[in-house]
């Protein structure tokens, strides 16, 4: 039996193709801790010619990729007309609202280009124009005939230079952590980059069209010969910040009489309040942003479930602070607190170091979290206080640099 190729705009399924992509990230991403899931293929490119599927790329490194296979073996069924190999799988389910594809992927290996092609043609809207000409021409034709031409085309794409920049470009994303934010970008954790490539990553992330409505730029670094090259380039030196650590497995008592209630039971007017009470004051840095731009930024950073990680702390019936405890995303059991503070009349009374403590009892206990990360203004000497009282230890000192496009 011949089968037969059609098209539609992806703008007519996106909203249910969205909720394809959201339920199976959501799975996967408990199954098979590590992975990261990205929505790729037509219907991730606005203006697309699409046969209708949904398709998944799933990225492991190479201590996750059994795992992740053996899951999705269970899972889904395998796509036959692919070929699995020892850093590749494919697979699909063909019963939900849009047929979907996944493709496993082993992390640098050959066929890790599906999130960097998709990339590449949401840059290049004449690209996609292109591609969607391709596809008018067999729009009720023969499948076999349509996918031969497709390779040709891919093949063509893969090669172009353009796509070639591209790639780099995200490979050097890749070795450094970056954090977005509705209004920022911060770029940290520079150990792997060398000087070079990091000039080379602060040029692509001031041309990348992802983040060219990002109001600021921030780099965190120590080196000083990359600290002099940020001030050549237009930044300012913003703050010196110190890291610590905790080990949480070790004892941490549950008593506290303190009450925290997550936005998931609360009401989001009172969190927001005390929350920008709780910056009012602090020796922390001055930020630009609104409670709304903070706000934003915290969903856009942990994702799904961030209601969970926003508490609002009450002694009795009075709201006193806020504390936001969250896995990093990239991670699997690191802990962190997005933002932790107390409201101006309630600092200095020796409160800040009991509320601390029960929050590393939620990253350990409701959060699966085997060691906490945290950092602070050196400035801020009643938080570092805090730190030393509860057991953590000092592993890094940094810089903040800062440049302000609008």
């Amino acid at each position: 039996m011949i089968e037969i190729v059609e098209f539609v705009y992806e703008e007519t399924l996106r909203e249910s193709a969205e909720n394809v992509y959201r339920k199976h990230k959501e799975i996967i991403t408990r199954a098979i801790p590590g992975a990261e899931v990205y929505h790729v293929g037509s219907t991730a490119v606005k203006g697309s010619l699409t046969k209708g599927d949904v398709d998944l790329q799933v990225r492991v490194d190479e201590t996750g990729f059994e795992h992740a296979r053996t899951f999705l073996d269970k899972a889904y069924a395998l796509n036959e007309g692919s070929s699995q190999t020892s850093f590749f799988g494919a697979y699909e389910k063909n019963d939900e609202v849009l047929p979907l594809g996944l493709q496993l992927t082993l992390k640098h290996s050959e066929v890790d280009h599906f999130l960097k092609v998709t990339g590449y043609f949401k840059e290049n809207p004449s690209l996609t124009t292109k591609y969607n000409s391709l596809k008018s021409t067999f729009h009720g034709k023969e499948m076999e005939a349509y996918r031969n031409e497709k390779a040709l085309f891919m093949e063509e794409v893969l090669r172009s230079p353009g796509y070639l920049a591209l790639s780099r470009r995200y490979d050097l994303y890749e070795k450094v952590k970056i954090v977005t934010g509705e209004k920022f970008v911060t770029i940290e954790e520079l150990d792997h980059a060398s000087e070079n490539e990091v000039e080379e990553l602060v040029a692509n992330v001031l041309s990348d069209p992802a983040f060219k409505e990002k109001e600021t730029l921030n780099i965190v670094c120590s080196g000083e010969e990359i600290c002099s090259f940020l001030v050549e380039e237009g930044f300012v030196l913003h703050d010196e910040t110190v890291q610590v650590t905790h080990d949480l497995q070790m004892e941490i008592t549950e008593s506290s009489p303190f009450t925290f209630v997550s936005l998931n039971d609360g009401e989001e007017e009172v969190f927001k309040d005390v929350w920008a009470d709780a910056m009012s004051g602090s020796f922390n840095s001055k930020s630009s942003l609104t409670i709304e731009d903070h706000l934003k930024s915290v969903e856009c950073e942990l994702g799904e479930g961030w209601r969970k990680s926003c508490l609002t702390v009450y002694e009795g019936e009075k709201a006193i602070g806020v504390m936001m405890p969250h896995i990093e995303p990239g991670t699997e059991t690191e802990g962190r607190l997005f933002y932790f503070g107390l409201v101006p009349s309630e600092r200095g009374k020796g409160k800040s170091k009991e509320i601390h403590r029960q929050g590393l009892r939620f990253l350990r206990d409701d959060f699966g979290a085997k060691s906490y990360v945290g950092n602070t203004s050196l400035r801020n000497i009643p938080m570092i206080q805090t730190f030393k009282a509860n057991g953590c230890r000092e592993i890094s000192r940094n810089k903040v640099y800062t440049l302000r496009r609008k």
